[in-house]
């Protein structure tokens, strides 16, 4: 209930802001996505499959899982789906695949493409 005093004011004053912004900013020209759903395409191998891991993570927070063993979980979860759906990618971030997957969970890592 209190937090209703800060958060409805701050909604109309970034609902006011972001119209303003929005009406008054020209754009033009069209974007074109193909090339980068084309390196998407090529890069990852995407499958419904992969809709199974949020779909856990989800489900353990409905069930009023604790939220570290939730999301510990869904990492645990991406991590074998990694080994699983995105095997050539893993082999082109590092020698060892779970390496990879050590290198990805706890640090930044960039993909080439």
């Amino acid at each position: 209930r209190y937090m209703t005093i800060t958060t409805v004011p701050t909604i109309l004053i970034t609902l006011v802001i972001f119209s303003i912004l929005s009406a008054t900013t020209e754009t033009s020209g069209s974007a074109d996505l193909s090339d980068l759903l084309g390196t998407i395409n090529t890069t990852f191998h995407i499958t419904p499959w992969l809709f199974v891991v949020p779909a856990v993570v989800i489900g353990l927070i409905l069930t009023k899982t604790k939220p570290l063993v939730a999301l510990s979980s869904g990492v645990i979860l991406a991590a074998v789906f990694a080994f699983i759906f995105q095997d050539n990618l893993l082999s082109s971030l590092s020698d060892s695949k779970l390496s990879a997957v050590v290198t990805s969970v706890f640090t930044d890592t960039n993909i080439t493409t």
